[in-house]
């Protein structure tokens, strides 16, 4: 990466991040329902109580939403219990964390200055700064893909392609993203065959017995 492509990354950040700070209590924590969904269960975690929703007069054990995004909020709630605006701070932080991934996927395909002009429009895109100032697991969701693309392209750039270690590791993010949102089964099932037309499948059996 060039000097001039820090600069850029450094200014486009920086000009995400104050866009969130703007919007950062246009939301109420449970405007949006899963938020406050979400926070209940990582206090429930962090208070002890297993995975449910102990807001409940009877607390229920939790069967729709799965286990990954209430996992990272647990530390927060533990350490700041109640402080809501550190839970949106680490969100944002995991939005401005995935511009990064974004460029440096994007680099390879996309020339300058085209590529400049893609990352800026993502890093202002209004719907993408709101929701990186909410409890939401979208962004937490976002930045794992981009963790497993990453991770995925990086293989892919060796000339062997067999490092053995880095074929658990993208399995191991691609795993979690399924955690945090189950849409993320589709990058699972993506993986495997992948391996499979490549007839690779010695990285077919790393992938399911991490899976499994």
């Amino acid at each position: 990466m060039n000097r001039s492509s820090k600069y850029f990354l450094i200014i486009i950040i920086a000009v995400s991040a104050a866009l969130g700070l703007m919007r950062f209590n246009s939301l109420q924590i449970g405007t949006s329902y899963d938020d406050a969904h979400y926070i209940i269960l990582a206090e429930s975690l962090s208070s002890g109580q297993g995975y449910q929703l102990i807001n409940f007069p009877r607390p229920q054990i939790e069967r729709a939403f799965p286990p990954g995004w209430p996992i990272l909020l647990t530390p927060f709630t533990f350490l700041l219990p109640g402080n809501y605006a550190v839970l949106k701070l680490f969100t944002l932080t995991l939005w401005l964390a995935s511009l990064l991934l974004i460029y440096r996927l994007f680099s390879k395909q996309v020339e300058s200055p085209y590529l400049e002009i893609l990352v800026g429009l993502i890093a202002v895109n209004p719907l993408l700064v709101g929701t990186s100032v909410t409890v939401m697991s979208e962004t937490a969701y976002l930045f794992f893909s981009l963790i497993v693309l990453t991770l995925f392209d990086s293989r892919d750039s060796r000339k062997d392609g067999s490092n053995y270690w880095l074929v658990i590791l993208i399995a191991l993010a691609s795993l979690y993203a399924q955690l945090i949102r189950t849409v993320g089964l589709s990058i699972c099932v993506a993986l495997v065959l992948y391996f499979l037309l490549a007839r690779r499948f010695r990285e077919v059996g790393i992938i399911l017995s991490v899976f499994a």
